[in-house]
């Protein structure tokens, strides 16, 4: 992955964010996340085909979310008066 290229800051969020998504949904603390069941693990990415990550849908869905959440922050502030 990060051999073939720059992988950005983005694109690192939103894998930390499936990865995380990922095993929270399946262990628990009981249930723990082993090393062996980590690397058997299928973790679905975007995809152009089946051995290429849709690393720009990543970055752009990241920078989305961003913008919405900054937004929302913005209105929030302006509601308490916070600007």
């Amino acid at each position: 992955m990060a051999k073939e290229k720059h992988v950005t800051k983005n694109q690192y969020l939103f894998l930390v964010t499936v990865i995380r998504a990922t095993y929270e949904k399946k262990y628990s603390w009981g249930d723990a996340a082993t090393k062996t069941k980590m690397l058997n693990e299928f973790i679905r990415l975007p995809a152009i085909n089946k051995n290429t990550p849709d690393w720009e849908y990543m970055e752009r869905y990241t920078e989305t979310k961003q913008k919405e959440v900054h937004a929302a922050l913005d209105l929030f502030g302006s509601i308490l008066n916070l600007k």
